[in-house]
């Protein structure tokens, strides 16, 4: 089954607020913490920049991220050490968390 998205509110380092599409399946993990697209017209995240993430590692030993739209999210802030991801037969695998990659802004 194919996946759909949401527009999620990502709350970047200097203060402004952007929209990210999430997959919908990620968007209620509470660890991770997206707020829902308010409609108040924000606009969506510059494609240059690349929105912060955690790293994890699955059970097979390979490499995950997860966006973290907050730096007040469960998985940010060290108060949740595991996420999980889709794997490709669309079951799901949990990831430890094994390291953080903050926001990066590339002008165009």
């Amino acid at each position: 089954m194919p996946s759909s998205f949401i527009w999620g509110e990502y709350f970047d380092d200097v203060g402004g607020i952007w929209l990210l599409r999430v997959n919908s399946t990620y968007f209620g993990h509470v660890e991770r913490g997206w707020l829902a697209d308010d409609g108040t017209g924000h606009p969506p995240m510059p494609r240059q920049w690349k929105p912060r993430r955690v790293v994890g590692v699955d059970f097979l030993g390979h490499g995950q991220t997860a966006v973290s739209p907050t730096t007040s999210s469960l998985i940010w802030t060290g108060q949740s050490s595991t996420f999980s991801v889709l794997g490709n037969d669309g079951s799901t695998l949990l990831c430890t968390v094994v390291g953080r990659l903050e926001e990066e802004r590339i002008a165009p």
